[in-house]
């Protein structure tokens, strides 16, 4: 799965784009999303553990409390936004559009709302939920 998303990140030149807006953070940033995609989750508290068995791209020693305070200092909305444009450069094409989004589900204690149903909450409180995308 590593040589997969490093050659996803090669080849889609996103590696490069990484590198110069995060300098050395974005092989880090690589590994995490490697991780990702490999365990098919985002529960970080793994991320020392699965590193210790998976070939990865910086080769820094880093845990999960470095991802946490990655995603809180060192990302800033600017560099988001610098490469959101570098990305949609290097794909302005007429063929497809990217989209991206986000979601997630609220436990709810309000009844008679149409939207709210049982499921799988991230803290089950036994309350219906509701999911934001």
């Amino acid at each position: 799965c590593f040589l997969v998303v490093q050659k996803l990140f090669r080849d889609l030149q996103i590696e490069d784009v990484l590198l110069s807006i995060f300098g050395d953070l974005g092989l880090f940033i690589e590994d995490i999303v490697s991780y990702m995609i490999t365990n098919e989750s985002c529960t970080f508290q793994y991320y020392s553990n699965f590193m210790r068995n998976h070939p990865v791209m910086d080769k820094n020693i880093r845990d999960d409390t470095q991802i946490s305070r990655l995603l809180k200092y060192n990302i800033k909305e600017q560099d988001i936004n610098l490469f959101l444009r570098a990305w949609n450069q290097m794909n302005n094409t007429k063929e497809c559009i990217y989209v991206g989004y986000d979601s997630t589900n609220f436990n709810t204690n309000a009844y008679g709302i149409e939207l709210a149903d049982y499921g799988h909450p991230k803290v089950d409180e036994g309350l219906p939920q509701y999911n934001l995308a």
